[in-house]
């Protein structure tokens, strides 16, 4: 059977990519649930990992695992609660 051998300038197909860039999304673990921007997605031998942004902050990279585009409102912290 003949190798085939690919073009270095060929397009690469990036496949089960869970957000896309530009995506609003939240962390699951964030107890204020801020609204989140991918603005990344790194490839990773394992999979891939999420470069997101809040506000003018640095940059953080998550698993998908960690992202979600539903806000979780049972999680949003509420100082008015206590936490006596």
């Amino acid at each position: 059977m003949a190798k085939v051998i690919k073009d270095e300038n060929d397009p690469v197909v990036l496949k089960n990519i869970k957000f896309l860039v530009g995506a609003i999304v939240y962390l699951k673990t964030d107890p204020f649930q801020y609204k989140r921007l991918v603005t990344g997605v790194h490839l990773t031998p394992n999979g891939y990992l999420y470069e997101l942004v809040l506000g003018d902050e640095d940059p953080s990279v998550h698993y998908d695992v960690e992202v979600t585009t539903t806000r979780d409102t049972d999680m949003v912290y509420n100082p008015a609660d206590g936490d006596d």
